[in-house]
């Protein structure tokens, strides 16, 4: 939804969800929060008038739930703010009502209100409608917001027989790590997966830093990493990763596999490139990987 004031842009408050039959409690909070901002603007903004007590209260309490569901304490975010940790609490309890810059500045720490005028969806569930929107003109993958990006790619990695669970707000801190995933047919082979989703709105390249980020956790649970972009990858990330040391545990994904990935092709030979063709295991045996059975898409 587009938040204006006097007919000027000013956010996009974004909500997807992955399951189809609605919107999970998260999103019904974030509807929350909307109806309370959206009456914070009329009464304090438009109105140029003081808002009465209970709609600084409304406000100030759904952003406190944001806040909590990040895991931001109020010293954390008062810190992003450049406020004190006093002037945060007066806000959530709405007895201090900030200016509107203010609120839109807070609002965009949380994560829930971007500063972007071109989002292509607004209030949507990530299947229906963007996943349409895409496979017909993949491109536009670039115009949507890096929420929408990480809910995309949550998505695809579902189709592909994962459970996965993103780890919290795309701003918030969480060591380099979007989502983590496991395979839904839990067997004595099962593993744990990280996967950083690195969007751009231009044709800016991801480079070496956030190689560099995911493999920290090498030899750590995770026994395979996933970096996905939605543009290209730099010559030099995709050295780092190709190094014999991290080829087994990192694989780069850029649009050309996003791009078959919405065509719901999942067992194209390039997405087991990392995987030698023999592997020796000990002087003189040489052993063959056995090769994938492909499903061509239909």
């Amino acid at each position: 939804m587009l938040i204006t004031l006097d007919s000027k842009p000013v956010g996009t408050l974004e909500l997807s969800s992955l399951d189809e039959s609605g919107l999970e409690r998260k999103q019904l909070r974030l509807l929350e929060l909307l109806a309370a901002l959206v009456n914070y603007v009329l009464f304090y903004a438009h109105a140029r008038r003081r808002s009465s007590s209970w709609i600084s209260q409304a406000l100030g309490h759904a952003l406190a739930e944001v806040r909590c569901e990040n895991r931001l304490t109020q010293q954390q975010l008062a810190e992003t703010l450049s406020q004190s940790r006093v002037t945060i609490s007066r806000w959530e309890a709405g007895s201090q009502p900030p200016s509107l810059g203010v609120l839109l500045k807070w609002c965009r720490s949380l994560g829930v209100l971007s500063a972007k005028r071109n989002a292509i969806v607004a209030v949507a569930d990530v299947l229906p409608q963007l996943l349409k929107l895409l496979k017909q003109d993949p491109t536009r993958i670039s115009q949507i917001s890096p929420e929408q990006f990480e809910w995309l790619v949550a998505d695809r990695l579902d189709r592909m027989g994962f459970d996965v669970q993103l780890t919290g707000a795309t701003r918030r801190k969480d060591g380099g790590i979007d989502l983590i995933a496991v395979p839904k047919v839990r067997t004595a082979a099962s593993f744990l997966l990280a996967a950083q989703v690195k969007h751009h709105l231009g044709r800016q390249k991801t480079g070496r830093e956030a190689v560099d980020r995911i493999l920290a956790w090498k030899d750590s649970d995770f026994r395979l990493a996933l970096l996905v972009t939605n543009t290209e990858f730099t010559e030099d990330a995709k050295w780092v990763a190709a190094l014999s040391g991290n080829r087994a545990f990192l694989r780069l994904r850029d649009f050309e596999d996003l791009r078959r990935w919405l065509e719901d092709n999942f067992t194209y030979e390039g997405d087991w490139r990392e995987i030698p063709q023999y592997i020796t295991l000990a002087p003189g045996i040489t052993v063959e990987i056995p090769k994938p059975r492909l499903v061509l898409p239909r």
